[in-house]
């Protein structure tokens, strides 16, 4: 982990953003991978939890699917279903780029923002995401499962973000695609933008800005920084 930058001014910006459905294609492959180990279990479950679910620590997503089938498990089965995912993920797993990611850091690093990834991914899993995909030195810092104590939807992540980005919350922009990453995002008092990569718009409800694609995001964020001279809050009226 990076420390934290020295905050050169109070109006620098940053910008956090999530991993799966935002820099990379790889929720359908753990959605996928995540059906599988449920279903040895002879659990029938709804792939649509998973997307609802991005980014919460695995073992609360575990916690919370067994809650809605109303089923009890044990720890060690618990462990045994995790593990089956996991290894399930890793077979089948590819690094696929979600269009328009490469102009969007290039363009967001252009304008002197500095920037962080914040996911649920274990931190193996992220690093060697992001240097598949050639970006890893692009990122200031970037904060896994591994990195808080409670996951999203707690606040943790983004505030250990921008703790080590060295800004003001409210000069943090969020880029996530998911409704634990928003309301992560929220009660860290971020301005969040949200990207329908996985969900519609109404699951999304909760972010400031709801864009289609990271196209549409950068749109967004050039009128964004002409409006506001690209430092300081994040304006999104």
């Amino acid at each position: 982990m990076l420390e934290a930058l020295p905050a050169s001014s109070d109006q620098a910006r940053a910008v956090a953003l999530d991993m799966d459905g935002v820099i990379v294609d790889g929720m359908p492959f753990h959605v996928t991978a995540w059906v599988y180990a449920f279903n040895s279990f002879g659990l029938n479950v709804e792939e649509r939890w998973f997307y609802e679910l991005e980014g919460v620590v695995p073992f609360e997503v575990i916690s919370e699917v067994l809650y809605r089938l109303q089923v009890e498990m044990s720890d060690n089965d618990r462990r045994y279903l995790y593990d089956t995912k996991l290894a399930h993920f890793h077979e089948h797993y590819r690094t696929i780029a979600i269009p328009g990611i490469h102009t969007l850091v290039e363009t967001l690093l252009g304008f002197g923002f500095r920037l962080a990834v914040v996911t649920g991914s274990e931190p193996q899993i992220a690093l060697k995401v992001l240097e598949t995909l050639g970006v890893a030195q692009s990122f200031s810092t970037v904060i896994s499962a591994a990195d808080v104590a409670r996951g999203k939807p707690a606040p943790d992540p983004y505030l250990k973000a921008v703790e080590l980005l060295g800004v003001a919350p409210s000069n943090c922009l969020v880029i996530e695609n998911a409704p634990a990453g928003i309301m992560s995002a929220k009660r860290a008092g971020l301005t969040c933008l949200a990207v329908t990569t996985t969900l519609d718009a109404h699951a999304l409800a909760m972010a400031d800005v709801i864009v289609p694609s990271l196209q549409e995001c950068l749109v967004w964020i050039h009128s964004e920084v002409k409006h506001s001279g690209g430092s300081g809050v994040w304006l999104t009226r």
